[in-house]
């Protein structure tokens, strides 16, 4: 009843809760039962055990009893034919030497051999009840908590009397299935605290208290390790005596144990804390003790994954504080320091030391030793992939940030590790993971296929986490680096990394044979899914952080003065992008991964693509292609070329139609906390990140700036011959991105899409109004969605004046910039079809927009007489304007009363702030107190709205911090309090800044969506308004006036209290540009209005006030 086998599934299964990630499968073997079918049955089964447990409680104490009974006579007797049977051979021996020999052996007869043999094996239904337990609650978050007597009723009063009942086991296999047992149950927040009280004797009977070492507990644990170390360190001084082995049983037992502790401690950061932080049990000592004694790899690997677990950033320390956070920081480091000093991995160097990079170095003795000689002999490699899992828990990186240039360094990571006899910091050990582990995983033998793949994901796991803690700010800002700087660069083993494959090293090499899997064997369920979506990311970020390396790491690196080592840089470095030219067949591997079941290989692969797009080395014109002058660009040429070019085609349909669920709310606490880290987004699922980066490539590539065609007109269904001239395909030919773009938007999707996917939508639309606009696919674009769609009339109907969501100013924002776009799409159609004097359509669209409101759209008369129309009516035009300001000023408001409960919950409370200062008195004090400029950070976001950025304000903010600190202003707990806290506030208001700044750019940006569409209205097609005729005309130009006058002279709702408070100058400022944004509007309307009353004699010629002459009429 091991349970190593079973535990792995259930590992595999397990959620990254350390992510946004969406969460895979429970039972990926039953991916045809719904989850609620799933979670009935484990309900079902649950009460079936509990059942069992407290009404057969008596049956199982007798089966215990029995069969600790019987296997006790089994030992027994196995003892005995032990030693008959070496008797046996001890007499043959001597027969053989005296020459004389007897029929039978001597002193056994052939009824006791037999009886002897005919032992039966004793069941075991105690220890398979423990086992069916450990099965059904494994790495399920609290789900087994009633068995710690936390439920309140009588049956979990009895099924903790059972879970201390089984602490009285006395047989190894039952401890063993009792143990495991508990890791099982010990899953979660609050059953890790239960666990680790019951461990500590909170939970034991009086009995079981009363014994000075009772065996649940973590005295006996660690005693129990250490008393194997002391045995071992003992025989090692005389190599002529017998080495100390553990016994197998014992051994099983050891890695049940151990499987309970890390079970605890990773959901328990009290627990963690007290039993790293106790001197009596002295946990970490110990178990690194046993590591450097002559054990079986598969113990070593469980020690190792013990002690990786003390210093995991696991999802009990992202859900605490960041007092918690920097405790296991701390943690990591210690045990960085342990790890050094055992020498497990053999580090010291011998002479002067030197640091060459870009190249491996020879490591021996050790785990390399193990490696080679045990592990390579035995065909798996338990106790590598533990090393590795350890090298990978103790380099923390930041959640988040997907800027590389913003990233961090690990806080969890020693910079003058080993400075004493080597050159300080990591990379030797991230040294072995790639020359040992990764680039000759291949080369070794796998008792089981999968644990190659296995190997693979652990080693990228480790690259993955050495990049992303690659800080480049020193040298990415244009500023001169210090020589602090550069040598913590220097000795960062993601500058190594980059560098290897910056040279063409076989570090790139594997990589793309990683990749080179397929994404048919990845989509199969392939075990090496998770090595493919490492070596994704990993591509990515060396593309993201090339050009910083190149132009300014290495530079600096090369001109350096004395870095206190001697440092050997490649000859020869280019951008990856030009390694990869040579590598056709891996380009196109690399882009059919968008076709990838799995959303984080889908959602890394379009990135990849949309930076190969925006690359020079891919933009650049295919001398391979010349058919009739035609010119393409490398990528194009590529993809279009190869023989997966339909597979490409449709992988980006189906990333666009791919819709799960996942999204966070921009105003949820982790974001609003996150904040203070440099995240400035609402996380997304990954199959929604996958769709936005998807219509992100499209429309980077939709622009005059880039020569036509490129990858999005291939993508979109334009002719690579003709784009500008050639129709686009009908989707019962061949379907293409547009086509699902359309779909997405169609009819009364929009208005789904929009409240759902209100980025998507914006997104969607913009691209649409891109097509619509750019010179080269305009006439094509529009012919199209005006033949086959007759889309402006059908979007404009089937969009709802009033912005649905709008208590959620990110959704409000995505929705208000989306309306834009589709009204200057629709002014665009609108003045077309006017040029081009296509009479019905043209009325059709202006005739819908100067309609009433609350008429149906499928009236035949829309200025039908009503009672009280002519001022009590409002027609479409201005209801659309009236549903995007009434939507910013509940936005608005939701956001002031969000900041309000987060300043309450999470900085102790706000402070009035200067209504005359835009960044608030406290704001500036803290501010000044950390001595930042916060508007150094100011910087325009991609729809071109001046934010903070809150990445680089992070950096800019921890800059400041160490400063603070080198200088001695933060010797006391109380300033580092101080400093720390004032840091937070302001991130956190610089991020509630952010979200009340693109609120009102995307309110200004509806309004000048709004302006140009009602002014094609009330120009060019206004003699296209023939319903109702002049009255129609004359009583529209009124509504127009009027509800123009008044949106103008009501204050802005931005007025109103807000995140870092506006100045007053600021709000002025604001309302200005409302007006100034509708004042055109506003005077052709007053105008249009004139000429309508001076062609029907309305206006006359006043009368001087002393004439009694009647008035004449105004000449038109």
């Amino acid at each position: 009843y091991e349970l190593a086998a079973e535990l792995e599934v259930l590992q595999k299964q397990r959620a990254d809760t350390a992510s946004t990630e969406s969460a895979p499968q429970r039972y990926p073997h039953f991916d045809d039962v719904s989850e609620d079918l799933q979670w009935q049955i484990e309900r079902t089964l649950e009460d079936m055990v509990a059942a069992y447990i407290g009404r057969m409680s008596s049956l199982i104490r007798r089966m215990r009893y029995n069969e600790e009974d019987a296997i006790f006579q089994a030992q027994q007797a196995e003892q005995l034919r032990a030693a008959q049977e070496e008797q046996r051979q001890l007499q043959q021996q001597q027969q053989q030497q005296s020459g004389f020999r007897y029929s039978r052996p001597i002193g056994t007869s052939e009824p006791a051999a037999a009886a002897a043999a005919a032992v039966a094996e004793p069941r075991r239904d105690t220890e398979a009840l423990f086992l069916w337990i450990t099965v059904l609650y494994a790495e399920r978050a609290d789900a087994g908590l009633r068995f710690w007597g936390r439920g309140g009723a009588e049956l979990d009063d009895r099924l903790a009397v059972f879970v201390r009942w089984g602490a009285d086991c006395r047989e190894q296999g039952m401890i063993r299935g009792y143990f495991n047992m508990l890791a099982a149950l010990a899953s979660g927040a609050q059953a890790s605290v239960c666990a680790h009280e019951f461990m500590s004797g909170g939970m034991l009977s009086p009995r079981q208290a009363a014994n000075q070492a009772p065996l649940c507990s973590w005295q006996a644990l660690f005693g129990a390790l250490d008393f194997y170390a002391g045995q071992m360190r003992q025989s090692e001084p005389d190599p002529l005596a017998a080495a100390a082995e553990i016994p197998d049983a014992e051994v099983g037992l050891l890695r049940a144990f151990l499987r309970l502790c890390r079970s605890v401690v990773r959901y328990s950061v009290v627990a963690r804390t007290a039993i790293y932080d106790s001197a009596e049990l002295g946990a970490m000592q110990t178990m690194f003790a046993l590591v450097g004694c002559v054990v079986p790899v598969a113990l070593k690997a469980s020690l190792l994954d013990t002690i990786a677990a003390f210093g995991a950033l696991d999802a009990a320390v992202l859900g605490s504080g960041d007092g918690v956070r920097a405790a296991v920081a701390e943690m990591a480091r210690r045990i960085w320091a342990l790890l050094e000093q055992s020498q497990m991995l053999p580090t010291a160097a011998g002479g002067d030391a030197a640091l060459t990079v870009g190249r491996g170095a020879r490591v021996r003795g050790g785990i390399a030793y193990e490696l080679d000689e045990v592990e390579a002999a035995a065909e798996t490699y338990p106790e590598t992939r533990a090393f590795v899992r350890l090298v990978a828990a103790l380099m923390h990186v930041a959640p988040g940030s997907d800027d590389p240039l913003a990233a961090a360094a690990s806080a969890s990571v020693p910079t003058d590790l080993g400075a004493a006899h080597r050159v300080p910091g990591v990379a030797p050990y991230v040294a072995f993971v790639l020359d040992s582990v990764l680039l000759k995983a291949e080369q070794r033998a796998y008792r089981v296929a999968d644990e190659k793949w296995a190997v693979y994901a652990q080693a990228l796991d480790v690259v993955e986490r050495s990049l992303a803690t690659l800080d480049l700010g020193a040298v990415a800002g244009g500023a001169e680096p210090g020589a602090d700087a550069l040598r913590a660069l220097a000795t960062h083993p993601g500058f190594e990394i980059v560098v290897r494959v910056l040279c063409g090293s076989r570090l790139l090499d594997v990589l793309l044979r990683v990749l080179d899997v397929g994404v048919d064997a990845v989509n199969g369920g392939a075990a090496a899914s998770a090595a493919v979506a490492a070596a994704l990311r990993i591509v990515l970020r060396v593309l993201r952080v090339e050009a910083a390396v190149l132009r300014g790491a290495v530079p600096a690196l090369a001109e350096a003065g004395a870095l206190g080592f001697a440092l050997n840089l490649p000859r020869s470095l280019t951008t990856l992008e030009q390694l990869l030219l040579a590598r056709r067949a891996a380009v196109v591997q690399l882009v059919t991964f968008v076709g990838a079941v799995d959303a984080d290989i889908r959602l890394a692969a379009v990135r990849i693509v949309h930076v190969l797009a925006d690359s020079s080395a891919f933009s650049g014109v295919d001398d391979r292609v010349a058919r009739d002058a035609l010119t393409l660009n490398r990528l194009v040429s590529m993809v279009d070329g190869s023989a997966e070019s339909v597979r490409i085609m449709h992988a980006f349909i189906a990333c666009l139609e791919a819709d799960e669920d996942g999204a966070a709310n921009a105003a949820d606490a982790r974001v609003v906390l996150d904040a203070a880290r440099g995240i400035d987004d609402a996380p997304l699922a990954p199959p929604q990140a996958a769709r936005l980066a998807a219509v992100d490539l499209l429309l980077a590539n939709i622009a005059a700036s880039k020569p036509a065609p490129t990858l999005a007109h291939y993508l979109l269904g334009f002719s690579l011959a003709r784009p500008a001239a050639a129709d686009l395909p009908d989707p019962a030919q061949r379907a293409t991105c547009l086509h699902a773009v359309l779909d997405l938007v169609r009819g009364e999707r929009a208005a789904a899409l929009l409240a759902r996917r209100p980025r998507l939508a914006e997104r969607c639309y913009h691209l649409l109004h891109r097509l619509c606009a750019d010179p080269v696919t305009s006439d094509v674009a529009t012919r199209y969605l005006r033949a086959r769609e007759d889309f402006v009339y059908t979007q404009l109907r089937a969009l709802p004046a009033a912005v649905a969501g709008a208590a959620d100013a990110s959704a409000a924002c995505a929705q208000l910039h989306a309306r834009a776009w589709l009204w200057r799409t629709a002014a665009l159609e609108l003045h077309a079809l006017v040029l081009q004097d296509s009479r019905a359509r043209a009325k059709l669209v202006a005739e819908w927009l100067v309609a009433d409101a609350a008429q149906p759209a499928d009236d035949g008369d829309v200025f039908a007489a009503r009672p009280g129309a002519f001022l009590d009516a409002q027609m479409r035009l201005l209801a659309l304007l009236d549903g995007v300001r009434h939507a910013h000023r509940d936005a608005a408001a939701a956001l002031q009363r969000q900041q309000r409960d987060a300043e309450l919950e999470y900085l102790d409370g706000g402070d009035d702030d200067d209504d005359d200062d835009p960044m608030g008195g406290s704001a500036r004090d803290d501010a000044a107190l950390l001595g930042v400029d916060v508007g150094s950070c100011l910087a325009s976001t991609a729809r071109g709205c001046v934010v903070y950025d809150l990445q680089a304000l992070a950096v800019l903010l921890r800059r400041a911090e160490s400063a603070l600190a080198a200088s001695g202003a933060l010797a006391s707990a109380g300033a580092r309090h101080r400093a720390h806290a004032a840091a937070r506030r302001v991130a956190v208001r610089c991020y509630f800044a952010n979200q009340e700044r693109e609120l009102f750019f995307a309110f200004a940006s509806a309004l000048r969506g709004w302006k140009e569409l009602a002014e094609i209205v009330v120009t060019s097609a206004w003699d296209r308004v023939e319903a109702g005729g002049r009255t129609a005309r004359e009583r529209t130009a009124f509504q127009l006036l009027r509800g123009l006058a008044q949106a103008v002279a009501e204050p802005d709702a931005s007025a109103a209290a807000m995140p870092l408070q506006a100045s007053a100058a600021e709000r002025e400022q604001r309302h200005a540009d409302v007006r100034a944004a509708l004042a055109s509007t506003l005077t052709l309307s007053a105008e249009r209005l004139g000429r309508e009353w001076a062609r029907a004699g309305v206006l006359l010629r006043t009368a001087p006030a002393d004439s009694d002459a009647p008035p004449q009429p105004v000449e038109p």
